[in-house]
């Protein structure tokens, strides 16, 4: 079949290039790969990202959507539920316009072909970033369609799957400001007789310079879910000879029908002949010219593939390619690894001690790619509370009466002469680094690669930290990593890309960011005599990036263990809500920001009482959580609220923390409490 660019709906995917990607999106474009190389694949089309724009715009659905999209907020999924059933019904019920219903018409008529003789199949085919579409629709297709309302019904589907509830709450939550859109990729479906895959490396037995060929007779594509006795091949790479032949009788084969309406007979069962059924189903010339397939192809794609092929009346079809992921790796990990390289150096020319980062390249490409995006300013505004943080940590007379307050620290980060006085009141110190990392004018991600700046942005930092440390008296110190937000960077000369991220999302997109602060530490407990030292995670997302951040910290030897704690911060919605999916010995505790979870709940800049007694809920479902894995909870306040305290104190946490100094009600609030639960459990 000759194909060319009818319009601009349509794209034949012979001449695309990587540039084309916002036009047909990443699953067309790697199948558009196939088409650069001598082999027969089935016939494709795509249908781009410009037709459901301008179905959007010539059906006046732009600007609507976009307005249901701005009433969403961010972890509230009831309004991400409302948009969608609304969104949803408009897609699936707005008139298509003559010409892209033309389009698609002309489509179908190219690869169906008059009479419905073949069947096609619909992918979706994605523009977004794959971070922000719900797994389930990844990869979301329809099978077996020959039937041109059935087709225009299934673009719908695809187009509303943008929409779901899933797909909107995740942008949402994870601030993406991209484009909203996608294509979708059209593929002839063949009726295979025979149908199979090849493997650069076999997914079983893993064996090197070795290539696997499967078959089986009949078709073979994901809608089916039948265990079809299959024949596997072993080829030597080496000298090109099958080396292995394990031959697996087939009782009977599935085929794709001809020209049926019917979906229940558009497929056939057929019992397979004694004499047929126990035969080599691929003779070994089309073993060896699969194999030849797949070196050309493997060449192309420069990593190892997996094939889908099948022959029909004789002639072989490459069906589709797909990277393998090398043992240890996953397919993400392995497109990174450029960008990860210069995590090889060997950074004992940075600092001479026994905790050189030898195994950090393993590790960091463990972690999960999480590009971020430039955060709302309206979430900024409500992360950030220095505006109204009391800083007054002057000691008052009458603090002489109380006693040391059972499992309460305070925050020393702005350090102060009066933090030494005030001591005697807490059993431990909690120090966030981002205002020492901050006073400094540069990130150290921007410097991680250049020896002699880093170092001397180590001896810098350290001072400070060294200080904070020394000041706890030899007593509980937690360390919490930095969290710059966009405000802090705003009046520092910091490249845009680096003002894009924030908390857990900037140590997995510049893992060197926290590499340097394991650096601190390291550096802090080998050559100062400082307490023991804890370390918190700040704003954490989910759990997946906990246990990313996890393999990079115990890569180069920050491990949990029974001296050192390691907390989570809790300070989103989202991850209060995976509380009970941390897996027991994951972490030790969790740190709960009231402040910054109290505005981001609520989604206001000044909560009421109200807000406040709400809150108290969720924070008794998240310390329920954690008990019963056996987490610590500690509560985080940076601003005085008696009622917070209060609420607090009634659902039992661990203990407190405070980045001011407490006020004599709130002293007495606790230490009643205290007594209260000493007298209950005698």
């Amino acid at each position: 079949m000759k194909k060319k660019r009818v319009n601009t709906y349509i794209d034949d995917l012979v001449t695309a290039t990587s540039a084309d990607i916002s036009m047909i999106g990443n699953e067309a474009f790697n199948f558009s790969r196939l088409y650069n190389q001598e082999i027969k694949v089935p016939d494709a089309l795509a249908l781009t990202t410009l037709t459901f724009d301008d179905f959007l715009v010539t059906s006046n659905s732009a600007e609507r959507i976009l307005h249901m999209l701005s009433q969403v907020q961010p972890f509230v999924r009831q309004t991400a539920k409302n948009a969608s059933g609304q969104i949803i019904n408009m897609i699936m019920t707005n008139e298509i316009p003559t010409g892209i219903r033309n389009s698609m018409y002309s489509i179908f008529q190219t690869l169906v072909g008059n009479g419905n003789k073949s069947y096609i199949q619909l992918e979706v085919s994605n523009v977004i970033d794959e971070k922000f579409i719900p797994e389930e629709i990844r990869s979301l297709s329809y099978f077996d369609i020959n039937n041109f309302d059935d087709f225009v019904n299934k673009i719908r589907l695809i187009w509303a799957s943008l929409f779901s509830t899933e797909s909107i709450e995740l942008r949402t939550n994870r601030y993406y400001r991209g484009p909203i859109s996608l294509a979708i990729l059209v593929r002839q479906m063949r009726k295979f007789e025979l149908s199979g895959k090849v493997y650069s490396i076999p997914p079983i037995t893993k064996e090197n310079d070795t290539a696997e060929v499967t078959a089986n007779f009949g078709i073979l594509d994901k809608s089916i879910d039948l265990d079809q006795a299959q024949d596997s091949y072993k080829v030597d790479l080496n000298n090109r000879k099958i080396i292995e032949k394990t031959i697996v009788p087939q009782e009977f084969m599935i085929l794709r029908n001809g020209a049926q309406n019917n979906l229940s007979e558009r497929r056939t069962r057929v019992e397979i002949s004694n004499e047929w059924k126990r035969r080599q189903k691929l003779d070994d010339d089309s073993i060896l010219k699969l194999v030849d397939i797949l070196a050309a192809l493997e060449d192309s794609y420069k990593a190892p593939i997996e094939i889908e092929w099948g022959i029909e009346t004789g002639e072989l079809f490459v069906v589709d390619v797909e990277i393998i992921a090398r043992q240890g790796e996953s397919v993400a990990e392995h497109d990174q690894k450029e960008m990860l390289k210069k995590f090889g150096v060997d950074k004992k020319e940075i600092i001479e001690d026994d905790h050189a980062l030898t195994n950090i390249q393993d590790e960091i490409e463990k972690a999960e790619d999480n590009d971020g995006q430039s955060t709302p300013e309206k979430i900024n505004e409500l992360m950030s509370i220095d505006a109204q943080k009391d800083t007054d940590m002057n000691w008052p007379k009458w603090a002489s009466k109380y006693k040391l307050v059972a499992n309460t620290l305070l925050d020393i980060s702005k350090i102060d002469a009066n933090n030494l006085h005030a001591m005697t009141l807490f059993n431990g110190t909690y120090f966030d680094s981002t205002d020492a990392i901050l006073s400094k004018k540069v990130l150290p991600e921007m410097i991680f690669d250049q020896k002699n700046k880093l170092h001397s942005w180590l001896d810098a930092v350290l001072q400070v930290i060294s200080v904070a440390a020394t000041n706890g008296e030899n007593k509980d110190f937690i360390y919490q990593f930095s969290n710059p937000l966009v405000s802090d960077l705003k009046e520092l000369s910091i490249p845009e890309k680096f003002k894009k991220y924030y908390g857990d999302e900037r140590f997995l997109q510049f893992p060197e960011a926290l590499v340097s602060e394991v650096l601190l530490l390291q550096m802090l407990q080998d050559h100062y005599s400082t307490p023991l030292i804890h370390i918190c995670i700040p704003y954490l997302r989910n759990m997946d990036n906990l246990m990313d951040i996890k393999k990079i910290l115990n890569s180069q030897g920050l491990t949990r263990s029974g001296a050192t704690k390691f907390y989570a911060e809790v300070a989103v919605p989202s991850m209060a809500y995976e509380i009970d999916e941390i897996e027991q010995g994951a972490i030790d505790g969790i740190i709960i920001n009231y402040d910054v979870l109290l505005r981001i709940s609520v989604y206001r800049a000044n909560p009421r009482e109200i807000d406040h007694k709400a809150l108290s809920k969720l924070i008794k479902k998240v310390i329920g959580d954690a008990k019963i894995i056996g987490l610590e909870t500690y509560i985080k306040f940076s601003a005085k609220s008696d009622l917070a305290l209060k609420l607090v104190a009634e659902l039992n946490p661990t203990g407190y923390i405070f980045s001011y100094m407490p006020s004599e009600n709130q002293l007495q609030t606790l230490q009643e409490h205290e007594s209260t639960s000493l007298n209950a459990s005698e």
